[in-house]
């Protein structure tokens, strides 16, 4: 049985088709009697319906107008705006290759874009103009928010020399001298952390404490954590690399969502008896490792608009677990589960772990082909665990007998 098309408006050239995956193609496609007007074939976003649906009225808008000028109307200087380009952008491989949270912040960027310079040809606009423009952000946002969207617009323009709206190497963006904002460098004490954990358990969110113990262990990002099936963590014999001996470990298995890299390692010992026993307790045909435990959902759950994840319900819990737990340790009243990922890092470096097998985890360095990452995982495997196994708890020096 065909499924219902995604997009259920009946739009004049629109057109959708399922793929053998389940996935849809959806298009715009014009007749053979308009094309001598200027039009072919467009791709249009199953992920985004919304603008898909608007974008196929917007081309039939310009196929009504075509058919009384007898001919669509060229993309000259005057209509190459930078609305225009936005528009473009958004319909190109470099935009819809982004994760759905990447393309929601760029989203919100060009919106500010659109907003101050939306009718201007993108070939008139210089320097001059984003370096003022960057002066009036300063004075109306934070220096990381100014930082974001200046950079943004650099991104629009590098796209407009690629579609040839401006010449090379004359993006208007380029050595503006912006500032550097303040990076964040929040790092958790193992008290910290503790508090964390123990107020999660005793709020009954046991979850959410796994998630926080998964965080700063195995220094993965919350939207990984969060889409984890309990088949991507399995017990595996595995060749010690220096004895070539046998042995057992935990292992955690992922395809990470914001760069699509590949990572395989081992599960900290500390983390190992925890999550065997919630593996015990999940419901065999549990969706996630992660579910509610008020709810018994899943803590990542499709947006709405079927782009991206929905994270509402685990913001929302962590949120109250940081606000019990900063009532008796202050220090955690701002802590953001972002942190937990940099406090990993630095438990590493300090463990003993390169800058490298700090990177295999935390997916700066890893191969990005699957193919590739199956190849080198045995080595990114032990230069990723030695990274785990340098995460140690202090330990607390013996007391002098007297």
């Amino acid at each position: 049985m065909t499924a219902r098309p995604p997009i259920r408006d009946s739009i004049p050239r629109l057109r959708q088709r399922q793929r053998r995956d389940g996935s849809w193609r959806i298009w715009w496609e014009p007749e053979t009697r308009i094309r001598p007007l200027g039009f072919t074939p467009v791709e249009l976003d199953e992920k985004r319906l919304t603008w898909s649906a608007k974008r196929a009225r917007g081309l039939n808008t310009d196929v009504a107008e075509a058919r009384k000028r007898g001919r669509r109307t060229p993309v000259t200087r005057a209509t190459r705006t930078v609305a225009a380009l936005i528009a473009d952008y958004r319909a190109s491989r470099q935009y819809l290759d982004r994760a759905a949270a990447t393309r929601r912040t760029y989203d919100s960027l060009m919106n500010r874009i659109d907003d101050r310079w939306g009718p201007h040809p993108v070939a008139v606009l210089t320097k001059v103009d984003m370096d003022r423009w960057y002066d009036d952000l300063l004075g109306a946002n934070s220096v990381r928010n100014a930082e974001a969207i200046i950079r943004m617009a650099s991104t629009l323009f590098a796209h407009a020399e690629r579609r040839g709206w401006r010449p090379e190497n004359s993006n208007p963006c380029a050595r503006l001298g912006l500032r550097a904002p303040t990076a964040r460098d929040r790092v958790l004490s193992w008290a910290e952390t503790d508090h964390l954990v123990a107020t999660a358990e005793r709020m009954g969110l046991h979850a959410v404490s796994l998630a926080i113990d998964i965080a700063q262990l195995q220094g993965q990002r919350q939207t990984d954590i969060l889409l984890l099936t309990p088949d991507q963590i399995t017990p595996r014999t595995v060749a010690d690399p220096v004895t070539g001996q046998p042995m057992t470990r935990w292992v955690l298995e992922l395809r990470r969502s914001k760069r699509g890299t590949v990572g395989a390692m081992a599960v900290h010992l500390d983390l190992q008896p925890r999550l065997g026993a919630h593996l015990k307790r999940l419901p065999a045909d549990a969706p996630r490792l992660l579910l509610d435990d008020r709810t018994g959902q899943p803590y990542a759950r499709l947006a709405r608009n079927g782009d991206g994840w929905d994270m509402t319900l685990f913001n929302k819990r962590f949120a109250a677990v940081r606000t019990a737990a900063g009532a008796a340790m202050p220090s955690l009243g701002d802590v953001q589960f972002r942190d937990l990922r940099r406090t990993f890092g630095q438990r590493a470096r300090l463990g003993g772990a390169s800058r490298d097998d700090a990177g295999d985890v935390l997916g700066n360095s890893a191969a990005r082909d699957f193919a590739l990452g199956q190849v080198y995982m045995g080595a990114q495997f032990w230069t990723a665990t030695r990274a785990i196994d340098a995460v140690q708890r202090p330990v607390k020096p013996e007391e002098k007998k007297g």
